[in-house]
C-alpha cells in the first residue's frame, strides 16, 4: 500500500490554480486504488487555494531569495521586540526591512498571478501582503505546511505576537514539517516566580509594542504623505508632458500651415507674374489697336475732305454749264 508522497502533494500545490481540482481528483483516485482510503479522503477534502494563497504558494518555490529576505526581516523584528523599550529603534528598522521585502514579493506576485491567468487586483495583492506579513512576523504558515496554503492569512494579532515573543530561542522556518509537534510540557507546580517573570515580560512587550506601533503609525503616515506628494508630482509631470505634446502638435500644425502658405504664395506669385505678362501683352495690343484706329480715323477724315472737295468741284461745273 503506497502512501501519497510529499513530492506529489507539492506538485498538487504547484499546479496552475485552474487545474487544482482535477489534479486533486487524480491524486485521491490513485491513493484509493492503492488501498489508502484514509489518505484518499484527506486529499479529496483539501480545499482549492484562493488566488492570494496560490500566489504565495508559488513564490515559496519560485522566489526563494526574496522569501529569505522576508524571513530575515521577520527574525530581526522578533529579536527587536524581545529587547523591550531599548529595541524600539530596531523594531522600526526591522519593520522597514519587512515592508521592503514584502513590496519586492508583491511585484513577483503580480507577475505570478498574471502568468497564471488570474487577476492581479489590488484586493488580491493586499491579501498576499497580509499573508506575507503573517508568515514573516510569526515565522509560520498558519496551520499549513510551507507552500501549501489554502487561504490567505490575516495579519497577526497581539496575542499571537506575544506567543512568538515568549519563545526563548529563534526557530528557523522549516522547509517541511515531517513530524507532528509534541505536546507542550505541563508547568511545574511551583510556577509562581515563572508566572511573575512571564507577566513582567508581557508588560514590557506590551509597552514596547505600543511604542513601536506609534512609531510605525508615524512612519506609515510619513510614507503615505510621501506617496501622496510623489503621486501629485507624477500627475504634474504627466500634465506637463501632455501639454508639451499638445504644444508640439500645435507647432507641427503651424509649420504645416506655414509650409502650405509658402507654397500657395509661391503659386500666387507665379500666377501674378503670368497675369502681369498677359496684361503687358494686352496693353501692347491695345496701343497698336489705338494707333490703327487713329490712322483709320485720319484716313477717313482725309477721304471725307477729298469727297467734299470733289462735291464742290462737281457743283461748280454744273453751274458753269
Amino acid at each position: 500500500m503506497a502512501a501519497v508522497s510529499e513530492e506529489e502533494l507539492d506538485a498538487l500545490y504547484s499546479a496552475p490554480l485552474a487545474e487544482f481540482i482535477d489534479a486533486r481528483k487524480v491524486l485521491a483516485t490513485r491513493a484509493k486504488k492503492d488501498g489508502d482510503k484514509e489518505g484518499a479522503a484527506r486529499i479529496a477534502a483539501l480545499p482549492k487555494p484562493s488566488a492570494a494563497a496560490w500566489a504565495v504558494n508559488q513564490m515559496y518555490r519560485t522566489a526563494p531569495r526574496e522569501l529569505e529576505a522576508l524571513h530575515e526581516a521577520g527574525a530581526s523584528l522578533r529579536q527587536a521586540h524581545r529587547k523591550g523599550a531599548s529595541g524600539v529603534r530596531d523594531v522600526f528598522t526591522a519593520q522597514q526591512a519587512q515592508r521592503v521585502a514584502i513590496e519586492a514579493l508583491l511585484r513577483v506576485a503580480r507577475t505570478t498571478l498574471q502568468k497564471g491567468g488570474l487577476a492581479a487586483s489590488d484586493v488580491t495583492l493586499d491579501r498576499v501582503g497580509e499573508t506575507l506579513t503573517f508568515i514573516s512576523t510569526l515565522n509560520r504558515w498558519g496551520d499549513a505546511e510551507p507552500g501549501r496554503l489554502s487561504k490567505e492569512l490575516a495579519p497577526p494579532g497581539f496575542d499571537a505576537l506575544l506567543e512568538v515573543l515568549g519563545d526563548g530561542e529563534e526557530i528557523p522556518l522549516p522547509a517541511k514539517k515531517k513530524d507532528p509537534p509534541k505536546p507542550a510540557a505541563k508547568a511545574p507546580a511551583n510556577s509562581g516566580p515563572q508566572r511573575k517573570a512571564v507577566a513582567e515580560a508581557r508588560r514590557k512587550a506590551e509597552e514596547a509594542l505600543e511604542t513601536a506601533s506609534k512609531n510605525a503609525a508615524l512612519a506609515e503616515a510619513r510614507a503615505k504623505e510621501t506617496h501622496r506628494a510623489a503621486d501629485e508630482a507624477q500627475k504634474a509631470a504627466n500634465d506637463t508632458e501632455a501639454n508639451a505634446r499638445h504644444l508640439a502638435d500645435a507647432v507641427k500644425a503651424a509649420e504645416a500651415a506655414l509650409s502650405r502658405a509658402k507654397r500657395e504664395a509661391s503659386e500666387a506669385a507665379k500666377e501674378a507674374s503670368a497675369a502681369a505678362d498677359h496684361a503687358e501683352t494686352a496693353r501692347s495690343s491695345a496701343d497698336r489697336a489705338r494707333r490703327s484706329h487713329d490712322d483709320a480715323a485720319e484716313a477717313r477724315r482725309k477721304a471725307e475732305a477729298h469727297l467734299a472737295s470733289a462735291k464742290k468741284a462737281e457743283a461748280a461745273l454744273g453751274k458753269a454749264g
